[in-house]
C-alpha cells in the first residue's frame, strides 16, 4: 500500500482553507486584482476557491489542464483547447494568455499558442534565449 503523501495534501489544505482567503482579502482590502494562473480542472475540483479569484476581478490564465507537461501528450491542441474553453465556462470569456514552463514544451507550442490565439507566457525562461532542445 503506498504511503500517502501528506506534505502535499497538507499544502493545498492550506492553501485554500487559508492562504487564498487572506490573499484574496489583502489585495481586495487595496483594491488590487490578480491575475490566476491555474490549471483548469482546478475550477472543478477547487471551486469554490475560483469563484472567489472570480468575484474578486481576477483576471485568469491557462496553465495547462491539469498539472502535467505538455511534451506527454498526445495532443497539444486538444488540452490548451480544453484548458481555455473550461476557463471561458467558468469566466465568460476566454483567457488571453497560456503559461507553460520552457521545460514542459515542444518546439511546435508556440505554434500551437498560435493557432489558438493566446499569448506566450513563458515564466521561467525566453524562447529567443534559450535554444530548442
Amino acid at each position: 500500500m503506498p504511503i500517502p503523501d501528506v506534505l502535499d495534501f497538507a499544502w493545498v489544505q492550506y492553501g485554500l482553507v487559508a492562504g487564498m482567503p487572506r490573499l484574496i482579502k489583502l489585495l481586495s482590502d487595496r483594491g488590487l486584482k490578480a491575475s490566476a494562473f491555474m490549471n483548469a480542472a482546478c475550477a472543478d475540483v477547487y471551486g469554490s476557491c475560483a469563484e472567489r479569484m472570480l468575484r474578486a476581478g481576477w483576471e485568469f490564465v491557462g496553465h495547462g489542464y491539469v498539472q502535467r507537461s505538455l511534451q506527454k501528450e498526445e495532443n497539444e491542441d486538444e488540452v490548451i483547447e480544453r484548458s481555455l474553453e473550461r476557463l471561458r465556462r467558468l469566466t465568460g470569456k476566454r483567457p488571453r494568455g497560456l503559461a507553460q514552463v520552457r521545460a514542459s514544451t515542444r518546439r511546435s507550442t508556440p505554434r500551437t499558442f498560435s493557432r489558438n490565439t493566446v499569448s506566450i507566457s513563458l515564466p521561467t525562461v525566453s524562447w529567443t534565449t534559450c535554444p530548442a532542445g
